[in-house]
C-alpha cells in the first residue's frame, strides 16, 4: 500500500483505519462501546437527566462535567467518551443508585474501559499534535516508530485488551510500512536534528547519506552555472531582440531541471 503524506489529514486518517481495526477485532471492546454509548446518549438526549447530573456532581465534590457522545468517523471521540466516563464513574454509580439509566458498566467492563484508554492515549496525544500549524512532517516516522515499539511490549496497563493492542499493531506495519519508507520523509527525519539516525537502521542511514549527497553534487552544479553567468559581460548576453538572457534566465530550478 503507497501512502505519500501530503499533509496530516493522511496521517490521522491512516492512524484512525489501524484503530478501526482494532476495536473490531475484540468482541468484549465491542460490547463495551455499545454500552458507553447508550450512558452518553442517555445523557446527551435528556436534560433531567444533565441537570440530575449536575445536582450529583456539585453535592459530592466532583468535577462539573457533561458525557461525551462518541461519532463513528472520530476515533478520537471513543476515547474521550471512554475517558469522561472513567472520571465521572463515581458520579455515575450514585446517579444509578437513585435514577434508571438505560445500561451500566460491571466492573470487567470498567477495567477494560481503562487498558483501551491506556491504549489509545499516545494516539490520542500525537493527533493533538500533528494538528498544530507549526508541526513538521519530519515528526511521521519518529511517531510512527515509537507506536509501533510502545505496542510490541507487554505491559500490564493494556491488561484485557490483548487482541486489540495485536490488531492495532499489526495493522500499524501494514499500513505504514511504505510511508516510512518514502524518501521525502526520511530526509525530513535525517535532518531534524531532534532525531538524525535515531529512527533508522544502517541501510536506510546510508541510503540518506547517498540521496545528500546527490543533492550537494547538484547544487555546486548550480552554483557553478551562477558563477559562470556573473562572470560574462552584459553586451555578450544580449541576443538579437536586446534582451539580456534571449528567452532563458538560468535559476536553480530551471539548473536542476536541465540536468536531470
Amino acid at each position: 500500500m503507497s501512502i505519500f503524506f501530503e499533509d496530516f489529514r493522511c496521517l490521522e486518517h491512516t492512524l484512525q483505519l489501524a484503530i478501526q481495526d482494532s476495536i473490531n477485532s475484540q468482541r468484549s471492546v465491542i460490547d463495551l462501546l455499545a454500552l458507553a454509548r447508550k450512558i452518553a446518549g442517555h445523557f446527551a438526549r435528556s436534560e433531567q437527566a444533565r441537570r440530575r447530573l449536575k445536582e450529583i456532581q456539585e453535592h459530592h465534590g466532583f468535577r462539573i462535567l457533561q458525557m461525551v457522545q462518541s461519532i463513528p468517523t472520530r476515533w478520537n471521540s471513543i476515547y474521550s467518551m471512554l475517558e469522561r466516563l472513567l472520571e465521572q464513574k463515581d458520579a455515575l454509580a450514585l446517579y444509578k443508585a437513585r435514577y434508571d439509566m438505560p445500561a451500566s458498566l460491571s466492573a470487567n467492563h470498567w477495567k477494560i474501559a481503562e487498558s483501551v484508554c491506556n491504549l489509545l492515549y499516545p494516539f490520542y496525544d500525537i493527533i493533538k499534535v500533528i494538528s498544530e500549524d507549526d508541526t513538521p512532517c519530519s515528526v511521521t516516522i519518529p511517531f510512527v516508530k515509537t507506536l509501533m515499539n510502545s505496542l510490541s511490549k507487554d505491559d500490564e496497563r493494556f491488561h484485557g485488551v490483548g487482541t486489540m493492542k495485536e490488531t492495532l499493531l499489526e495493522s500499524l506495519e501494514r499500513r505504514f510500512q511504505t510511508a516510512v519508507c518514502q524518501k521525502n520523509l526520511m530526509l525530513a527525519t535525517f535532518l531534524d536534528p531532534r532525531f538524525k539516525q535515531k529512527y533508522f537502521a544502517d541501510t536506510q542511514i546510508e541510503q540518506i547519506k547517498r540521496i545528500l549527497s546527490q543533492f550537494n553534487q547538484l547544487n555546486r552544479i548550480n552554483r557553478r552555472f551562477q558563477q559562470r553567468w556573473k562572470k560574462k559581460s552584459p553586451s555578450n548576453q544580449k541576443n538579437e531582440k536586446g534582451s539580456r538572457f534571449g528567452t532563458w534566465k538560468p535559476n536553480s530550478k530551471t539548473v536542476i531541471k536541465s540536468i536531470n
